[in-house]
C-alpha cells in the first residue's frame, strides 16, 4: 500500500496517537474503530469478540486511554532522566 499524501496516516496513526509499525485497527460492524494496538497485543482475541458481538468497546476505550496516559508519562520520565544524565555528565548535581 502507498500513502503518498499521508491522508491515511493522518486519519489513523496521528488521530490515535500511534507512531509505531505495526499498528492494527479493528473496525466493528457499526463502522467504529473498536481497538487499536500492536497486532501481538490481543488482535486475534479482539477480532473473535468483535465478530461474535461480545467485544466491550467502552472497556477497550478505557484501556486505550490508560495506555496512552502511561506512555505520555513514560516519555516525560525519559525526557527528565535524559536531562538529569546530561547535567550529571556536565558535573552538576
Amino acid at each position: 500500500a502507498s500513502d503518498p499524501d499521508r491522508k491515511t496516516y493522518e486519519a489513523y496513526m496521528e488521530a490515535y496517537g500511534q507512531n509505531g509499525i505495526p499498528t492494527a485497527f479493528v473496525v466493528d460492524k457499526e463502522g467504529r474503530v473498536a481497538w487499536v494496538g500492536h497486532p501481538m497485543d490481543g488482535l486475534d482475541e479482539t477480532i473473535e469478540k468483535v465478530v461474535a458481538g461480545t467485544f466491550d468497546i467502552a472497556a477497550a476505550r478505557a484501556e486505550f486511554d490508560g495506555r496512552a496516559e502511561r506512555e505520555r508519562k513514560m516519555m516525560e520520565l525519559n525526557r527528565l532522566f535524559g536531562a538529569y544524565v546530561e547535567l550529571r555528565e556536565g558535573g552538576k548535581t
